[in-house]
């Protein structure tokens, strides 16, 4: 173990099991297609490109937080992005289909959302009080 090993408290190992080396992994992959695609096209490295990336990966990243908050507290729920999705194409509808102002489509998408989440505690209530229910994300206690 050398002098800055003890000073930090890490040695090899236990940066092989903690994982970083994934993470590093995972980041050098990144940094290597951006590297990658800057070289193969001058329009990669431009503003509106690098905003209009951003806002194409704003969605997800605010899904990933929130299923790391779900994953955090002990549960595991795989029907986020189903989820997600119909409630974006119920505000596409509301917006296009119906002409709405967009204050409503997006009130639309919150309440689908939400009666989304009151169905699936309702089915829940049920099967806990003995009722039967079909569902296909079950675990091993019962509903998800």
């Amino acid at each position: 173990m050398t002098v800055q090993e003890r000073s930090s408290g890490l040695s090899m190992a236990s940066i092989r099991t903690s994982g970083a080396y994934h993470k590093l992994f995972a980041f050098s992959g990144l940094l290597a297609l951006f590297v990658l695609f800057s070289l193969a096209s001058p329009n990669f490295l431009q503003t509106s490109n690098v905003l209009a990336i951003l806002q194409a990966t704003a969605v997800n990243g605010v899904l990933a937080i929130a299923a790391t908050i779900v994953i955090i507290t002990g549960g595991i729920d795989l029907s986020v992005g189903t989820l997600m999705t119909f409630c974006a194409v119920v505000v596409g509808v509301v917006l296009t289909n119906m002409g709405m102002p967009l204050p409503l489509g997006i009130l639309a998408g919150i309440l689908t959302g939400a009666a989304s989440g009151m169905g699936r505690l309702l089915a829940r209530n049920m099967a806990n009080a003995g009722a039967r229910i079909a569902a296909i994300d079950l675990d091993e206690g019962g509903l998800a």
